[in-house]
C-alpha cells in the first residue's frame, strides 16, 4: 500500500491524491511516455494549485483539459447504469481527492487512468473477457480541450458532433477563421456595452463554467449577484450551495469572473447556471419592448438635461466661479476622499477605481460629490493587495507612474489620482494647464506646484477667487496632502484613512513630500497637454 504515496498513471478506489499540505509535496497522476513505454510522459492529472474546486490535465505546463468546477464536495457521474463518485476530504493538514463506486454497485473492479495521449479514462474489468473496458474517457472531442473555442465561445455538446458556438449576444471575432474551423480568437459582443445600474444577467443553464474565477466565501445567492452587479469589472457569476461535507466550514460557492470567459461547455445533462452580464437581450433572451426603450431614452434625456442645467448654473466663462467658495471645495475634497475610503476599505471587497478624475466626480444640487464611471474598476480578493495588468486603462496625467509604466495596480494608484484631483480643486487648473511664463520650466500642474514650493510661494497655487474669502491654512494643507499623494514611491503615499484623518484634524503632523522625478523630466506634447474635460469645470482657470 505504500505505493499509494507515489502514484503513477492510475488511481484506484480508496487511493488518495494529496491536493494540499503545509509541508509535503502535492501529488499527480503521470502518463506513460508511449503505449509500451512506462517512463514518465508529457501529461499529468491533478488539482488546480490555486483552487481545490477543479482538476486539470496538463501537457507539460500548459492546461490540456479542465474538469467542471465542483458544485459539491461529493461529485457523482453516471456512466451507462453505473455511477462513479469523486470526493474531497481532509485529514489533519492534508486535503485529498479520491474516487470510487457506490456501495452495491454491480461493477466490482474499476480504476482511473491517464494515458499517453492525454485522456483520463474510467476503466472497468470485464471478467468474462479478462480485459479492461472504458466506461468513460475525456476529452471526448477536440472541442472539449482547454480553451478550444476561445474567449466567450463554448463547446456545444448537445449537438450530434460537438461544435464551438458563441454565447447569445456575441459573434465570432474572426468570422472567416470560424467558418474554416479556427476558433481560437473566440467571440466578441455584438454591441458596445457600458456598465450601468440597469445591467442584468442572462442565465445560461447546463454550463461548465469558465476558468480563471475568483471564489468569494460566505455569500448568499443575492450577495453573490450584487457583488458582481456592483462591480463593472465583473462579467459573470455562478452560485452553488455545497454539501454539508465541506472542508473549510463554508457551504457556499460564489464564483465571479473579472476577465474574458474561457473554456466553457454546454451539456445535455449536468452543468450549472452561468449568469453573464448583459443589457442587450437577443436570440433566446427576453425581448425589450418599445415602451422600455422609449422610457429608457426619455429618462436618460431628462437626466442629461438636469445635469446640464446644474452645470450651466454652477459652472458658467468667470462671474459664477465665486459660487464655489472654499467651504464648497473642501466639502467636495472630503466627500471624494470618503468615497475612496469606502471602495478601498469599507466595501465587502476592495475595489480600485483606476480612472479617478474630475470628469468622473458628479455633483448634485447641494454640491455633494459622487464617484462615477466604474467601467474600468478592478475588484480584489480578501487577501489581495496588489495586481498587475498588461492593458493599462485610464487617463494620462491622473495615472500613477507604476501603473502607467508597469501595470501595477493597488489602492495607492487611486491615491495618486486623488492627489492630482486635489491639486486641481485647490488651484482651479487642469493637470496639463500651461503654467505662467515665470515658471516656464513646469510642464504640468504637479511641476508647477513643486516650482512654487521650491520658491516658497505655495500661496500662488491657491485659486485667486477663494484667496480673499478664507484662511489659507486649509488650502495649503490640502496642497501638502496632494503632493504627498503624487509621490513616485507608492509606499510613501498615504492611505485614504490617513488622508481623511489629516483633513479633519489639523493637529496631525504631515511628513515632507519628495519631488516626483518622472514629472520633473516630462514634457507634455500637444496631444497630452490637457486631460479629459472635467465635471468640475468651474474649478479650472480660463
Amino acid at each position: 500500500w505504500q505505493s499509494f504515496d507515489h502514484p503513477t498513471d492510475t488511481l484506484l478506489p480508496g487511493m488518495n491524491i494529496r491536493l494540499s499540505h503545509n509541508t509535503l509535496p502535492l501529488q499527480h497522476l503521470v502518463s506513460w511516455k508511449a503505449q509500451h513505454d512506462p517512463s514518465p510522459g508529457e501529461f499529468s492529472y491533478g488539482a488546480d494549485p490555486s483552487s481545490l474546486l477543479q482538476c486539470f490535465i496538463w501537457n507539460g505546463s500548459r492546461p490540456h483539459l479542465r474538469s467542471p468546477v465542483w458544485t459539491n464536495y461529493l461529485y457523482m457521474d453516471k456512466f451507462n447504469k453505473s455511477a462513479i463518485y469523486m470526493a474531497l476530504h481532509h485529514a489533519g493538514d492534508e486535503v485529498y481527492m479520491s474516487f470510487g463506486m457506490p456501495t452495491g454497485s454491480f461493477i466490482l473492479l474499476v480504476r482511473m487512468q491517464i494515458d499517453y495521449l492525454g485522456k483520463v479514462n474510467i476503466l472497468s474489468w470485464d471478467s468474462n473477457m479478462s480485459v479492461w473496458r472504458a466506461l468513460y474517457a475525456e476529452p471526448q472531442h477536440e472541442c472539449n480541450t482547454y480553451g478550444y473555442c476561445g474567449p466567450y465561445g463554448y463547446c456545444d455538446n448537445t449537438a450530434t458532433v460537438p461544435v464551438c458556438k458563441c454565447l447569445d449576444g456575441f459573434e465570432p471575432r474572426d468570422g472567416k477563421g470560424w467558418i474554416a474551423g479556427s476558433f481560437s480568437q473566440g467571440c466578441r459582443p455584438k454591441e458596445v456595452r457600458r456598465c450601468t445600474h440597469g445591467d442584468d444577467f442572462l442565465a445560461f443553464p447546463g454550463m461548465k463554467v469558465p476558468d480563471k474565477f475568483l471564489h468569494l466565501p460566505s455569500r448568499s445567492f443575492d450577495e453573490c449577484r450584487e457583488d458582481c452587479r456592483s462591480n463593472c469589472s465583473c462579467v459573470a457569476y455562478a452560485y452553488s450551495r455545497m454539501s454539508n461535507m465541506d472542508i473549510d466550514g463554508d457551504d457556499t460557492r460564489c464564483l465571479v469572473w473579472m476577465g474574458d470567459l474561457i473554456d466553457m461547455e454546454n451539456n445535455t445533462q449536468g452543468g450549472e447556471d452561468l449568469y453573464v452580464r448583459t443589457r442587450i437581450l437577443q436570440g433566446d433572451m427576453k425581448k425589450i419592448t418599445t415602451l422600455e426603450i422609449v422610457l429608457s431614452v426619455v429618462s436618460s434625456f431628462l437626466v442629461l438635461i438636469c445635469v446640464g442645467l446644474i452645470c450651466i448654473y454652477a459652472f458658467r466663462d468667470g462671474t459664477r466661479k465665486l459660487l464655489l467658495n472654499w467651504s464648497t471645495r473642501f466639502k467636495i475634497i472630503r466627500g471624494v476622499a470618503r468615497g475612496l475610503l469606502y471602495l478601498h476599505q469599507d466595501s465587502r471587497l476592495m475595489m480600485i477605481h483606476r480612472d479617478l478624475k474630475a470628469s468622473n466626480i458628479l455633483l448634485n444640487a447641494e454640491m455633494s460629490p459622487k464617484i462615477s464611471d466604474f467601467g474600468t474598476a478592478r475588484l480584489f480578493g480578501v487577501h489581495e493587495q496588489e495586481g498587475h495588468t498588461n492593458q493599462v486603462v485610464g487617463t494620462f496625467g491622473y495615472m500613477s507612474p507604476e501603473y502607467a509604466m508597469e501595470g501595477i495596480i493597488s489602492v495607492k494608484s487611486d491615491v495618486y489620482s486623488f492627489g492630482v484631483l486635489l491639486l486641481e480643486i485647490v488651484s482651479g487648473m487642469k493637470i496639463g494647464t500651461t503654467t505662467p511664463s515665470a515658471h516656464a520650466r513646469a510642464h504640468n500642474l504637479i511641476d508647477y506646484a513643486w516650482s512654487l514650493r521650491k520658491d516658497g510661494k505655495m500661496m500662488d497655487l491657491v485659486d485667486s477667487s477663494i484667496v480673499e474669502g478664507c484662511s489659507l491654512v486649509e488650502p495649503l494643507r490640502c496642497i501638502h496632502i496632494g503632493l504627498l499623494s503624487v509621490q513616485d514611491d507608492p509606499d510613501a503615499r498615504p492611505l485614504m484613512s490617513l488622508v481623511i484623518a489629516s483633513l479633519d484634524n489639523k493637529d496631525i503632523e504631515l511628513p515632507q513630500p519628495k519631488e516626483p522625478m518622472c514629472f520633473a523630466r516630462r514634457n507634455y506634447g500637444a496631444g497630452e497637454s490637457q486631460a479629459d474635460d472635467l465635471s468640475l469645470e468651474n474649478l479650472k482657470g480660463r
